[in-house]
Parts: structure tokens; sequence; C-alpha cells
């Protein structure tokens, strides 16, 4: 918000609001594509609420544990957090089984997600982590094999 791309209350004037609905691949963000028009409306109306910082504590929420599988769970996670730049760039592909397999396996997924230092670069950036519920979920799923379900 200190940059001013962020106008609380005003969605329409600020610069990220507008970068998310560009069309040209040069100036949109993110750049690999559109993002889905949930998600666009769930920005606006953070902007238009004020664009507060606010902190949600996904551990009081329900966080399904039980029935966790790629096809409803894992993918979700990834397509939410992680395709949006390695869908197509980066040297690591996450928006198929078998690219989110390769890197369970290699350990790179569990270390980049963690935030573990030294041993991946930190994602989905390097401030911000996956929920805990999401963590979680892609934990219990590693421990059962990564399975393709």
């Amino acid at each position: 918000m200190s940059s001013g791309k962020i106008k609380p209350y005003n969605a329409s004037g600020s610069k990220l609001y507008q970068a998310i609905l560009e069309t040209d691949p040069n100036d949109r963000m993110p750049p690999a594509g559109a993002l889905p028009s949930d998600k666009i409306a769930l920005i606006q109306k953070w902007i238009q609420q004020g664009a507060k910082d606010l902190w949600c504590d996904d551990m009081i929420g329900p966080c399904d544990t039980t029935t966790v599988t790629y096809s409803k769970t894992i993918s979700k996670i990834m397509t939410d957090n992680c395709v949006g730049c390695h869908g197509i760039s980066g040297g690591v592909t996450l928006s198929n089984y078998n690219g989110v397999k390769t890197v369970v396996s290699n350990g790179k997924l569990w270390n980049s997600i963690n935030h573990l230092s030294g041993l991946s670069k930190a994602m989905p950036n390097s401030t911000t982590k996956l929920s805990s519920c999401n963590l979680r979920q892609i934990k219990i799923w590693i421990d059962a094999g990564a399975p393709q379900n």
C-alpha cells in the first residue's frame, strides 16, 4: 500500500487490480494468464473493504485432513498457489500430477513450501507460506506416497 499500487476502498483506482484485469500479456499480472473470476472478485472485495492486513487462522476453521487426494485437494492447492508461476516457467511444472510428483520425489516441494533455508527456494514466495491447513494436507498426501488419486 505504501507503493500506491493499492488504494483502499477503490479497486478500480488500484494499480494492482488494474494489472489483474489487463488483457495485454506484457502488462497483465500474473503474466501466465488471467486469474479465475472468483479470485478477481475476491481481490476486488478485499480492496473495496479497505485492503486491511488481516490474518485468518485456518486452524479455527475446518481443515479436511481425512479425505486428502491429489485430484480434490493437492491439485487445488497447486492451482491456487503455484500454477500462476509454475504452470509455464521456472523449470518446474506444478499444473499436473507428474510435475508435482517429480518435485515431491526430489524433496524440493516440501523443502520449498516449508521455507527450509538453503535447501530450496522458499515458495510461494520468500515471505509468505501456505496456510497450515494446506501444509498439513500436503504432508499427509506425501506421507501416503503421493498417490495419483
